[in-house]
């Protein structure tokens, strides 16, 4: 497994490499497509659209070199990672059992989270119903007040 990030880098210099030539033969096809256009005579048109054909060809030539970079990456990476699968799967499984009991661990916290919350909504709608009572109670007793005779004191 060793050089594989420098294979890598390799085949990602080669890639770019590839791609820097396509896009200056890209540019160089639209400059003979400018030249087509603005000329007049037919020779010269002729050997301008020769030189298109050859700019085209090496395009193309370029793109299936990428394509072949590329399906050759790909094969480097897959045997790679085909080689380290062994050691994975063990690291997998030693991670899968630890986040299942982390994960266990964590809905027993939320559940008692959740618990506490519900007590304190429990308290909280006594707290409330008391208060409402106590206010009912006062109100009751102003009322009382307010209808019964005053006792007159000699």
């Amino acid at each position: 497994m060793r050089g594989m990030g420098v294979l890598l880098s390799m085949y990602g210099g080669a890639s770019e490499a590839l791609e820097a030539e396509v896009a200056a033969k890209k540019k160089e096809l639209a400059d003979l497509n400018a030249q087509l256009s603005a000329e007049k005579s037919e020779e010269r048109r002729q050997k301008i659209r020769d030189a298109m054909a050859k700019v085209e060809n090496s395009i193309n030539s370029a793109k299936e070199k990428m394509k072949q970079l590329l399906q050759s990456a790909s094969e480097t990476a897959s045997k790679a990672a085909a080689a380290l699968s062994p050691g994975f799967k063990a690291l997998g499984a030693k991670l899968s059992s630890g986040i299942k009991s982390i994960g266990a661990k964590i809905g027993e916290k939320v559940t008692e989270f959740k618990d506490q919350q519900d007590i304190k909504r429990i308290y909280a709608e006594k707290a409330k119903r008391d208060i409402s009572r106590i206010k009912a109670d006062k109100l009751a007793e102003r009322i009382q007040a307010r209808h019964s005779p005053p006792a007159y004191s000699k």
